[in-house]
């Protein structure tokens, strides 16, 4: 078992999907709390016979509409969908009701009406079990107060597979969502890197060559490697460490759809598809494929460990364009891949043996 303790900041970020809403609105109608929510944007909380209730709007759009209990940074360091749900679950469940999957929620420690008593700054653990259940506890009044969850990546998200993979699509398309803060970086966490650079090595995925390493060119004003000279190291910066020095390229995404023969083409933003992976609670890493005749090959895995799964996106482009402002990315996108998918991928091919072959009997 692994075990997360909350530490509280302040940050921003709120993003939903299509499917989601339907339901939300369905729900603030139900509660005859809609004419209370009836501006066009707004982030704010509201009394709802004693719960204090989180209410988002953007461009007229519920986005979000659940129990005031996780800050928006805690959302970013856990799952953010995942903890939405809860906050919307046992919205509904106050109500005496159910809405989408939020019968999947279970209390498995106290009741409803204790969550009058908790709010964002009410310390709790976050237990994450066996890669597949979650639990939240609180204490309260020297009790504790838990709920409890699978993750699968179809928990917290409505719809079919075909659906959820469109709301994710529409997501991107929308734009409006800002890319994860990278956190702060240590200066002794750097690495020389040739004469005049530096490296933060980050993490790997799957092997060294898939990772979140970055490069900058000053240990002080830690300003990233953007430059001709260094085309490898800029994109991975670009793809990996937010930052206003870069151009925001437009990428050309073709989705191969779960279902057979399906896909969509769309042209968005390169930080939209980005911001909403992560805003989807996946940890962005880089790996290049090859880089031969100015043309560079690579992929990003948006990872969510905790719902496991992977949006995998292989791209080319022409580094020295990208970063002169003038180039594009092209790229084909898998959506929702079941992480143990994604490694099997990867896994080194093992030549079977002839008992190990699978026989055909001939006819």
């Amino acid at each position: 078992m692994k075990r997360y303790f909350l530490v509280i900041f302040l940050s921003i970020g709120i993003g939903a999907y299509a499917n989601a809403a339907v339901l939300l609105d369905s729900i603030a109608e139900q509660c005859g709390i809609s004419q209370r929510i009836e501006c066009e944007n707004c982030d704010t909380v509201i009394d709802v016979d004693g719960y204090a209730v989180r209410v988002t709007k953007d461009s007229g759009k519920l986005r979000h509409l659940g129990l005031d209990l996780f800050t928006p940074e805690l959302k970013r360091m856990s799952d953010k969908g995942l903890m939405d749900f809860i906050e919307t679950s046992l919205f509904a469940k106050s109500r005496n009701t159910e809405i989408g999957n939020s019968a999947l929620l279970k209390i498995s420690k106290g009741k409803i009406a204790d969550f009058r008593m908790l709010n964002p700054d009410s310390v709790c653990d976050i237990n994450h079990t066996n890669a597949n259940k979650m639990s939240v506890e609180w204490t309260l009044d020297g009790r504790r107060v838990a709920v409890n969850l699978p993750t699968n990546y179809d928990t917290a998200k409505t719809g079919s597979r075909s659906e959820i993979e469109q709301d994710f699509i529409a997501d991107v398309k929308a734009g409006g969502l800002e890319r994860m803060p990278f956190g702060e970086i240590d200066p002794e966490d750097l690495e020389p890197y040739g004469d005049e650079m530096y490296i933060l090595p980050g993490g790997s995925y799957m092997n060294r060559n898939i990772n979140r390493h970055i490069y900058l060119k000053d240990n002080e004003k830690m300003c990233p490697v953007w430059t001709h000279e260094r085309p490898l190291e800029s994109m991975a910066n670009l793809f990996l460490y937010p930052s206003e020095e870069y151009a925001d390229p437009m990428v050309e995404v073709t989705v191969l759809k779960h279902e057979y023969g399906e896909k969509e083409t769309l042209t968005v933003p390169l930080s939209h598809l980005i911001a909403a992976a992560e805003d989807d609670g996946c940890m962005t890493f880089w790996g290049i494929e090859k880089f031969e005749d100015e043309k560079l090959t690579g992929s990003l895995f948006f990872y969510n460990r905790m719902q496991g799964y992977d949006h995998v996106v292989k791209l080319e482009c022409e580094p020295a364009e990208v970063i002169e402002g003038t180039g594009s990315l092209k790229a084909r996108a898998s959506l929702f891949i079941p992480t143990n998918n994604v490694r099997d991928l990867f896994a080194p091919y093992v030549k079977k043996t002839e008992d190990q072959k699978i026989k055909y009997d001939k006819k």
